[in-house]
């Protein structure tokens, strides 16, 4: 994967230290040991990308070349339903940054059709 697209996607990975609940806390993003900081950081820039204006915890549970492990917990005031965890596989290539979008849209969607109105 090219070196541009990483350092896009590269930053600080935690949001709204200190924020009180009622607050927009944006998204917190952490891994299991052993996920490249890498890997986080694009799915992690992925989700924040489209979670406006909700407030979620990103998880990557297990990252690899060609397979992504993720769990999204709402936050605050989020009426997102409830945890959604999704996994993410491509066969015969590795994985590319709009695998890493598809990923964070599938969550996010998946999180939001539990809201209750």
């Amino acid at each position: 994967m090219a070196a541009g697209v990483w350092a896009a996607a590269a930053g600080t990975l935690a949001a709204g230290e200190g924020s009180r609940a009622s607050e927009r806390v944006g998204v917190i993003c952490d891994s299991a040991p052993g996920v490249h900081p890498e890997q986080l950081a694009a799915l992690c820039h992925a989700v924040r990308a489209q979670a406006e204006p909700d407030s979620f915890r990103l998880h990557l549970r297990q990252a690899g070349r060609a397979f992504l492990s993720a769990t999204l917990h709402p936050l605050g005031d989020n009426p997102a339903a409830a945890t959604v965890q999704l996994d993410l596989s491509v066969m015969d290539r590795n994985l590319e940054p709009a695998d890493y979008d598809r990923l964070a849209q599938d969550l996010l969607q998946v999180a939001r059709s539990g809201r209750k109105e």
